[in-house]
């Protein structure tokens, strides 16, 4: 068989990489490092917990592009009782925010992995967890989701001033879990322990059921893309498995599943061009092309034997001047996942025939 399609393939990889690297350069700020176009943050928890044992929590970098994994933060000793959990980028990209459930705060990594303070009690934030516990709606509102008190789903507003609770306990804030942010403008929430149902925020207090799924016990992971898209990974523990759906434009009535997947706890995020849902679960991160729903699994680094990440993720999304960046670095992973999907199926031929 010709090796020229896969030579042709790799050339071509190799040029667009190339000129993702190009065009990140010039934005480049001298002397600092930048985060990495299209990369995935994954929080890893090392558990069992100490405030003072030799277990930190670390974020791990994942280049879809390269296939490589790097040490990018880890919870300094000098911080006290610190944990690293939920994700989310701040809207301009500068800095990668940090739920920090037992020091209630949440700090600020910039891409020099330099860790500021940026939210703590006093700001209402107390005990911010969950999968997906914190994020910005397209006001570029901050939220964080309160499993002490007030418990509930706290707002930050964009233009500053002092934090209100969006919602509590009457509204069905009943535990940690995850929140999403739709471009219908709406906040949706599901407890990650409890409930099958997804909420529904159009505003502070205003509340409808959105959908409940009688198959899941558990919904670990919530996550929306730029179209309107709600994306929901949970636990069906009666077959011992985990479930992703799609609800298509916010329509309840449109919920699809999209394929099964190992039964763990789970945070999620979507690649830029909402082609990709990454799944970070208890061991492995889930790469789902959305399209043909061909999926890969990368084992994560897990620095202690007792570690586990599946606790926080974000994608990494340069600003809108450099859109054609992350449109190119996606053609550079989807051209690689199809020559490593193309791979696996000549490998089965294969053996077949052996």
């Amino acid at each position: 068989m010709s090796r020229r399609p896969h030579a042709a393939f790799t050339r071509l990889s190799g040029i667009v990489l190339a000129l993702v690297i190009a065009l990140a350069a010039p934005t480049a700020r001298a002397g600092h490092m930048e985060f990495t176009p299209g990369a995935v943050y994954v929080t890893v928890f090392g558990s069992p917990k100490s405030c003072f044992g030799p277990y930190p929590d670390t974020i791990w970098e994942f280049n879809p592009a390269t296939n490589q994994w790097r040490l990018f933060a880890t919870t300094p000793s000098d911080m006290g009782c610190a944990t690293f959990q939920a994700l989310a980028f701040t809207p301009d990209g500068s800095r990668l925010r940090v739920a920090d459930s037992l020091g209630s705060r949440i700090w600020e990594i910039d891409a020099d992995g330099n860790i500021t303070e940026a939210l703590n009690a006093d700001d209402l934030v107390r005990g911010p967890i969950g999968r997906n516990a914190i994020g910005y709606d397209l006001q570029q509102n901050f939220y964080n989701l309160n499993f002490g008190g007030p418990r509930g789903i706290i707002r930050h507003p964009a233009e500053g001033g002092p934090p209100e609770i969006f919602a509590d306990l009457d509204d069905g804030i009943v535990t940690s879990g995850s929140l999403a942010f739709p471009t219908d403008g709406a906040v949706y929430y599901a407890a990650d322990s409890i409930s099958n149902q997804i909420l529904r925020f159009t505003g502070p207090h205003q509340v409808s059921v959105f959908d409940t799924i009688a198959e899941l016990d558990v919904i670990e992971s919530i996550v929306a893309d730029e179209l309107g898209n709600l994306y929901l990974f949970g636990i069906d523990s009666s077959n011992q498995t985990g479930l992703l759906y799609r609800y298509r434009a916010g329509d309840p009535q449109s919920r699809e599943l999209l394929r099964s997947l190992p039964d763990s706890f789970a945070a999620m995020a979507l690649s830029g061009d909402a082609q990709t849902l990454y799944v970070a679960m208890a061991t492995e991160l889930a790469i789902v092309d959305l399209q043909s729903l061909d999926t890969v699994f990368v084992p994560i680094p897990l620095p202690f034997d007792t570690a586990n990440a599946g606790f926080g993720a974000a994608v990494y999304v340069p600003e809108p001047g450099t859109v054609l960046m992350v449109g190119l670095l996606g053609l550079v992973v989807r051209v690689r996942r199809r020559r490593w999907s193309a791979h696996i199926a000549r490998a089965k031929q294969d053996s077949v025939k052996l």
